[in-house]
């Protein structure tokens, strides 16, 4: 029985492993393309697909490692104060404690109820009146989120508020005036339709009440 074409779950792996390393070293994109289609007698979309593959796998690892080395950042900025503090460079010792705090605070940044919110909110519509009101939504939730941020300092927090708040402002009276009107336009359908087209009749012509 002839063999079927193809790669095995364990060279697909290898091939991905390879794709990886093309990739650190860093080899252009073109020439793996080019390469590995020639070398695994496979079309470059093909290789394409295998590219995408691995870049979703390194974004998913990522966001794994992203604690631990936020974590081996703030040990190394913390010893970078003490070696600041030892060596009587307090300027820069300054500095780094600074940024250690900042990113200190960026760990309590996190907030899942406007993550839940936005998922939730969706995509904007195909709708130009409609898609007013989601974007002015979209606004408030990201609104929401920069004033729960504990890495950004109050007064550059205020800034930002006032600064979002009076843009989401003035597409709020927009998006108000766009709603009405879509509101009429659904209703004089609904009329419209009710009356199922036709005109009502009229009394004839030269007729006597």
């Amino acid at each position: 029985m002839p063999r079927k074409k193809g790669s095995t779950k364990a060279q697909h792996e290898e091939r991905l492993e390879k794709i990886e390393t093309m990739m650190a070293v860093p080899v252009p994109v073109p020439r793996i393309v080019s390469t590995l289609s020639r070398e695994w007698g496979c079309t470059p979309k093909q290789v394409y697909v295998m590219l995408q593959e691995v870049d979703e796998r390194s974004l998913v690892q990522r966001r794994l490692d992203a604690p631990y080395i936020q974590e081996r950042q703030l040990r190394q900025l913390e010893r970078l104060v003490a070696i600041c503090t030892a060596e009587k460079k307090y300027a820069a010792a300054v500095q780094a404690m600074q940024l250690l705090d900042k990113k200190t605070k960026a760990l309590d940044d996190d907030d899942p109820e406007v993550d839940a919110a936005l998922l939730a909110h969706g995509l904007p519509p195909k709708d130009p009146a409609e898609s007013h009101i989601w974007l002015q939504r979209f606004m408030q939730l990201h609104l929401a989120r920069v004033g729960r941020l504990r890495s950004i300092d109050p007064l550059t927090k205020i800034r930002l508020l006032f600064d979002g708040m009076a843009k989401a402002g003035l597409m709020g009276d927009k998006a108000i005036v766009q709603e009405d009107l879509r509101q009429l336009k659904e209703a004089d359908r609904a009329e419209r339709g009710g009356a199922n087209g036709t005109v009502p009749s009229s009394p004839a012509r030269g007729s006597k009440t």
